[in-house]
Parts: C-alpha cells; structure tokens; sequence
C-alpha cells in the first residue's frame, strides 16, 4: 500500500523532487496478476480511473506477494535507483544490508517452491544458485538424485551477497561451499567450488554412500563418460547458443539459408550425442540416471526457446518424419522423455513463462551474461 509521507517521498524523489501533479495510488489485489503494469490503477473500483494516473508500486507489497516480481522490474528498469533510495530512507531495511537485496525468487510462484522451501535450513553444504540458470540445474539435480543434505541460496545477480563474494570473487553460480576438516567456530571451514562439471564431479567422490552412483566404477566407461559430459559442454552448448543469438547479417532473401546453417549445426551436435547412448537406455548410459544425462538435462528441456523465438523453430523431424535420421531421432525422444520425467527435474524447473524475458535478451543478442 502506498499512501502519504512514502507515496509523496517516492514520486517526489522520481520526478526531480517536486512530485506536482501525482496522486499516490492506492494499491490493492494480487501483485503478481495486475499490478506489473506499469503506469495503470488496478482494481480501483473506478472504471473511470483505468488507464489514468501513475501506479507506485511498494517494494514491501512486492516481497510479501512476490519477489521474483519485484526482480525482474529492477532487471528490466521496472524502478530507477532513485525509487530505491527515497524507499529505504523512508522505509529502513529489517534485514542485514548484505542480505536485503539477495531475496529475488522464482519460487514464491513457481513449482520448485515447494523444493526450495525444504532447502532453506542452515546445512554445512550450501549451494548458490540462480533459478533460471542451467549450469545451475545440473548441480541442483546431482544433489537431489543423490539425496544430499544441503541449503539453497539464491543469489540476485545485480545485488550478491557478501557471503558469495567472500567465497567465489566473480560472484558466480554454481558456486558449492564446501565443508572442510579445517576448523571454526562452526566445526568446519567453508571452502568453494565452481563449475558445474566439477561440482558434479566433486559429489560424487565426496558423498560415495549416497546413490543412484551418477559415473560407472569400469574406469574405461567412465572416462568415455567424461568424454561425452565435455562434449556437451564444448561443443553442444556453443551451438545451443549460436543458433539462438543468431541474428541476420545479409540481405533478407538470404536469412533463411544463414539460421538453416546454425540450426543445423545445432541439431548436428545433438545428433552426434545421441549416437553414443546406450541403444536400448532409456539413459544415456543404460537403465540408471548418470552424469552425462544430468549435464545435457538442463538445455534439453529448454529447447522450446527456439519454437519461441527463432524463424523455423528447433527443427528436429516430428515422429516418422526423420528419414535416414529416425532411429537416431526416436532415440532421442526416449532419452529426453526419461530424463523429462525425473521427479528432480520437475521439481528444478518453471514454467516457460518465468523464462521469457531472459531468453529474449538471448534471443535479441542483447544478453550480457558470461555465456553469452
């Protein structure tokens, strides 16, 4: 709700200090349904104020309905700085100043609530996360296949905590703190881990009772593991991504044959993967979930980006329409609605629509994440 001293000081501090001529709005309902547009009284009551007047929204209202919400406004210059600093001094922080911002989560709507929810008691092993991210999602999923105790910490990428920095400088995710034999006040000393690959990697050697084992004990099969989990991520991923940042650099008639080039590219790599799975499976290594599935699992379910936002869409044939590609492509259908129906994988992943605005920048070629 935004009335009086904190409406006046908000759109005061917005407009140059004056604030003439604004009405602060009362706010009402559900602020993840309406109140996200901007510049519109929502249930007012008055059909007559629709479309009239500015909607401030408060910040508290938006942490006690949604914080995700509240997040991709700040992203996307829902709110300036401006809007921020007038709330805070007239609204002081509850929190440690480090942690007031590091709040912004998916999950207050999406499916993982539930699992993240479960996740917040202190534990020694902590991971960092950030909801949309897929290096992410193969952690996450290791740790839930595994049955490993650990907390979730999702980290706001404009605003790390300080806990983050102090272990991982460049303020990355993953980033895993690691429980030592070095000793503190805790027992233990938190030590870091990046890269997703290692992390995986780390898991498995550092947590051997617990199971399903995600690498094969025959040291062959797992180096030619190893092998195909690299794969993916050198070759795979940069595909991935140079199909969906293409954008036309010729005259128009010749966009069509450019995107064919770098689909096909794409669906190339994806092609040359699924021809080492296991032939029956459904996993890439046989009957049981292993690494190489958690490492491809996260993009495999995220390639509805391109029916999205690219000419032509994904491209992979439709069922008995493969050619001399079918067996390959039926094998890859097994494998993804295998690895689809994990109960890991439902429970680490939204619905498209959170995704959207940050695939589009991807999309746009307007991203500016390390990846990209």
């Amino acid at each position: 709700w935004v009335r009086g001293r904190v409406g006046e000081g908000l759109l005061g501090s917005e407009r140059g200090g004056k604030g003439e001529g604004v009405t602060p709005v009362v706010v009402h309902g559900d602020l993840w349904s309406g109140n996200a547009d901007r510049g519109r009284i929502v249930g007012s009551g008055r059909k007559e104020d629709e479309e009239v007047g500015e909607v401030v929204y408060d910040p508290s209202a938006c942490y006690a309905h949604s914080e995700y919400e509240l997040g991709i406004m700040k992203m996307f210059g829902g709110f300036g700085s401006a809007f921020f600093e007038a709330y805070h001094r007239i609204v002081p922080k509850t929190e440690p100043v480090e942690e007031y911002e590091d709040r912004v989560r998916l999950y207050e709507l999406g499916p993982a609530k539930a699992l993240v929810d479960r996740h917040q008691a202190a534990q020694p092993l902590k991971l960092y996360a950030g909801w949309f991210c897929p290096f992410v999602q193969r952690v996450w999923l290791a740790l839930e296949e595994k049955q490993i105790p650990y907390q979730y910490i999702e980290v706001n990428p404009y605003h790390k905590p300080k806990s983050l920095l102090s272990l991982n400088p460049r303020g990355l995710v993953p980033t895993l703190a690691c429980p030592t034999r070095e000793s503190d006040r805790n027992g233990f000393k938190l030590k870091p881990l990046y890269e997703s690959n290692i992390i995986l990697e780390y898991l498995e050697e550092a947590y051997p009772v617990h199971h399903p084992r995600l690498l094969p004990t025959d040291l062959y099969e797992k180096a030619r593991a190893r092998t195909w989990m690299d794969f993916v991520t050198t070759r795979v991923i940069p595909a991935f991504h140079r199909f969906l940042q293409y954008q036309p650099q010729s005259r128009d008639e010749d966009v069509a044959t450019e995107i064919d080039k770098v689909r096909q590219e794409f669906l190339d790599r994806l092609k040359e993967w699924t021809k080492e799975m296991h032939p029956e499976g459904p996993f890439f290594l046989g009957d049981q979930i292993s690494m190489p599935d958690l490492v491809m699992g996260p993009w495999a379910v995220r390639l509805w980006v391109f029916d999205e936002f690219k000419t032509g869409g994904l491209g992979i044939p439709a069922e008995g329409q493969g050619g001399a590609d079918e067996a390959v492509w039926q094998r890859w259908r097994i494998w993804l609605r295998a690895v689809e129906g994990r109960r890991s994988m439902r429970e680490t992943i939204s619905e498209k629509h959170h995704y959207l605005p940050i695939y589009k920048r991807y999309a746009d070629n307007t991203a500016q994440s390390e990846l990209a």
